[in-house]
């Protein structure tokens, strides 16, 4: 239902007022998130928000916490969200003063926020858990379970067979975009639009895979991993 939702407009007053110049939606989202976050357990989404992944766990494999390589710049998306979520927490902060949340904290629920949404409805409970896979093995699509639109669920696309892993699409995005957002990519057959089907204007670069020289050891020029 609605009130397990985590979206665009549900902010609190509070971020709203804090966040009316130099803040665009998301960022303004993941500044909620991350104060809803500092309440714990008295967040009415507490428990959903202790699921969520830490940054030590981004760590590990994100490239939005990437440590000792830099990316190529057309696909070093996190450059331009970087700044973004930026901009708004110092005006964030200016307003809020020593009751901001810290930038590590604001900076996670960014990641958190554009790592866990769906479209429509942003961040809902459990329900942003499933893996993805190619097309072919998804199983599960998402659907509102009224005509209101308030109900959000994930509805079985074929039959299951009992113990199968629940798999849903992330979004029809070229190899690169999908790395920068989810830290993995699929082989690059799976990123060819004209091969899969994608909407003539789905927002696809002309990157089908990631290559070794998009990725370079910090402080050695032109020697790419």
């Amino acid at each position: 239902p609605r009130t397990c939702w985590l979206g665009e407009g549900m902010e609190s007053r509070r971020i709203q007022e804090l966040t009316s110049q130099g803040c665009d939606s998301e960022a303004r989202l993941a500044l909620h998130l991350a104060e809803e976050k500092r309440k714990g357990l008295d967040s009415p989404l507490g428990l959903y928000l202790e699921t969520l992944p830490s940054e030590e766990d981004y760590r590990r494999f994100h490239p939005a916490y990437l440590q000792g390589f830099e990316l190529a710049p057309d696909i070093d998306y996190w450059a331009s969200w970087g700044s973004t979520i930026s901009t708004c927490y110092n005006a964030y902060k200016q307003k809020a003063g020593p009751s901001a949340v810290s930038y590590p904290e604001a900076y996670l629920a960014y990641v958190q926020l554009l790592t866990r949404r769906f479209g429509d409805v942003d961040m809902v409970a459990l329900l942003d858990m499933p893996n993805t896979g190619p097309d072919h093995e998804l199983n599960v699509v998402p659907s509102y379970n009224n005509s209101e639109a308030t109900n959000f669920c994930l509805q079985a696309s074929r039959d299951l067979r009992a113990g199968e892993e629940v798999l849903v699409s992330y979004g029809d995005h070229s190899a690169s975009l999908m790395f920068a957002l989810y830290g993995f990519s699929f082989a690059p057959e799976h990123h060819d639009p004209a091969a899969n089907g994608f909407p003539e204007d789905a927002n696809m670069d002309p990157c089908a895979s990631l290559n070794e020289w998009d990725f370079f050891a910090k402080g050695v020029e032109g020697n790419p991993i």
